[in-house]
Parts: structure tokens; sequence; C-alpha cells
């Protein structure tokens, strides 16, 4: 009411200064090799402009390009740099790149197929002691030590460890981990390469029609055995003997005797008798009915056999009981017979 107004005055050189962005540095994530790719870092934010990464080649020195504001992700294990900076655009300053160091750590190796001790015999050549083990992220490695509580003191490999003499053998293995995966710790398989059986042995067997081997042979390859047939039990042979395994087709006791020939190292061994029985097989004999009338003689009396091999027949004839008045008769088996085959009679 008291005052005019002023006139308007003009000021030259006014400026909005950019502002400094706060800036939330991103973290690095706890990773793990898993098989795919992952994040390396948290996101990061800013109160102003845009948050830009980018992968470098150490912790000192920034990439001066390849940024975006993806987060870089990778796969296998190792450490990575990760570089950030804030481009400010129109109101805010840039903010200088800063580094994060992320790390994807190895992830433990597996032993998926655990190796398994071989049935072994001593066979005078060398012999795979274990079957192969299955790993996942690495290769499995074997190595041989002295005990199943000491490991090896040499280095390990990816042959399976053989072995030649009878005796236990401690073979150890691991999975020797690759870029993504940690070694696996040494475990102990005990493997045993069991004596072989010098002597033959005697075959279980039934009459089949067929020559077949009386006794199993030893197994030791370092020895010579040879074989003869005997009469009894009692007499060992005084010739006859050959390294072939003697043969019988008829069902029986047979007399198996061999004996060990030695050599430079080793003495001669007398006679042993194995006695093998060959035996019989099973066959049935069925009588069949049959009608006489009184005062005649005696018709043929006649069977059905079952269980014979072809070409084999039966020697002897059934029989009846006693009596020529009219009635009924059993019939017999009589002389009916085949040493071959333990006859069963209806």
């Amino acid at each position: 009411n008291n005052h005019n107004d002023s006139k308007p005055t003009k000021i030259d050189g006014v400026k909005i200064a950019k502002a400094d962005p706060t800036v939330t540095a991103p973290q690095p994530c706890d990773l793990t090799y898993s098989g795919s790719p992952a994040a390396l870092i948290t996101e990061a934010t800013t109160t102003g402009g845009t948050i830009q990464y980018a992968l470098g080649q150490d912790a000192q020195t920034a990439p001066t390009e390849g940024y975006s504001e993806a987060i870089p992700t990778e796969t296998n294990a190792g450490k990575y740099y990760v570089w950030y900076k804030v481009v400010g655009g129109n109101n805010y300053n840039d903010v200088a790149p800063a580094c994060v160091t992320a790390e994807i750590k190895k992830a433990d190796a597996t032993v998926t197929g655990i190796p398994q001790p071989c049935d072994l015999t001593y066979s005078g050549k060398n012999q795979a002691l274990i079957t192969e083990g299955t790993a996942t992220g690495g290769t499995m490695q074997y190595a041989r030590s002295a005990s199943p509580e000491t490991q090896p003191k040499g280095e390990y490999s990816e042959t399976v460890p053989s072995g030649k003499n009878a005796g236990n053998y401690y073979v150890w293995y691991k999975e020797k981990g690759d870029e993504n995966h940690n070694d696996a710790a040494p475990a102990c398989v005990t493997a045993k390469i069991k004596k072989a059986d010098i002597s033959p042995t005697a075959k279980d067997l039934t009459y089949n029609g067929q020559a077949q081997e009386l006794v199993k042979a030893g197994q030791s390859p370092a020895i010579k055995v040879v074989y003869a047939l005997g009469e009894d039990g009692q007499t060992a042979p005084t010739e006859g003997y050959s390294e072939t395994i003697p043969t019988a087709t008829n069902a029986g006791t047979h007399y198996v005797w061999y004996k060990i020939l030695g050599d430079l190292n080793y003495n001669d061994m007398p006679p042993v008798c194995i006695p093998v029985t060959i035996k019989q097989a099973a066959a049935t004999v069925t009588a069949n009915n049959i009608t006489k009338y009184c005062g005649r003689a005696d018709p043929e009396l006649t069977y059905t056999a079952e269980g014979l091999l072809e070409g084999d027949t039966l020697t002897g004839a059934l029989a009846r009981e006693a009596g020529e008045t009219a009635g009924k008769y059993k019939i017999t088996q009589g002389t009916l017979t085949n040493e071959n085959y333990n006859i069963t009679f209806t």
C-alpha cells in the first residue's frame, strides 16, 4: 500500500552445478561351480545416473570399454574382476570406475561308481585287481600301497593296478579334480588273489550217453599234472599217464589217478587216486496189461519205457506172479535192467 513495485534486474552467469550421486557398492556373490552361468555380484544402486559394469583383467586397471547395465555372469571356477561406474547424465557427475573381486569356488568332485575288488584266482599272469571307478568332475586315479591304513607314496595314475601272485593287495583310488572341481580324498579297496587249487577235483556227473571228463583240472599253470585210469582205488597204474583228462561214458565208479611231475624247482608227487562216480540217469518202466487164457502159454510181457536216451535199450525180461488158475497176477520188473539207469517200475 505504501510502495511501488521495483523494476526487474537481470543477473548474468547463474549456473546449476551437477550433483554427486550416492552409490551403494555391489557385493561379491557366494558362488560355487554348478555348470550354469551365475551373476558374479549383487546389483549396485545410485541416487542419480546409471550404473554400468564390465569385466577387467585385474583389480588395478579399469577397462576402457565393454561397459553395460547388465551384471556380468560366468560359469567356470576362478576369480573375476568386476568393475562398475556411474554415468551421471545431465544432472549428475560421473563416478569413476571401482572394482569388486568375485570368485566362483570349485565344487567337490564326486565318485559315482566306487571300484570293487575283482574275484581273482592265481593264474600265473597279471590281473586287474579292481573294477574301474566312475566320477563326475574329474578323473579317477589309482595306486597301490603296503597297507589299508597307509596311503601310497608314489604317484597315482589312471591305470587300474594289477597283481600276479596270490595274496592281499591294497588299492587306493581318488578323483583328480578338473578346473572346476576339487580333488576327492583318497580311499582304499582291499583286493585278493586267491591261491589256485593244484589238485584236480571230481566232477558231479550223471549218465548222458556221452563221454565226459571225470575231473576238473588244477589251476596252477606252473605245475604239470598227468592222469591215468586205474582198476581200483588202491593200486596206481604204472603206465598210461598223459596230460589228457580221462573220460568215461557209463554210470559207475571210475578211479582217476594223477601225479605231479616235478621240474628244476619242484619234486615229483606220487600218484593220488580220485574216485569219480557217474550217477545213473532216471528211467521209468510201465508194464502193459496182458490177458491170458487158462491152459495156454504165457504171452510176451511188454512194457513202455520213458527216459531212455536214443539208442539205449533195456536187457532182460519182465516176470509175473506164479499161478495158472483164473485171476489177476502182478507183473514185476524181473531181470529188466540197464546199468546206466535207475529204473522206477510201475
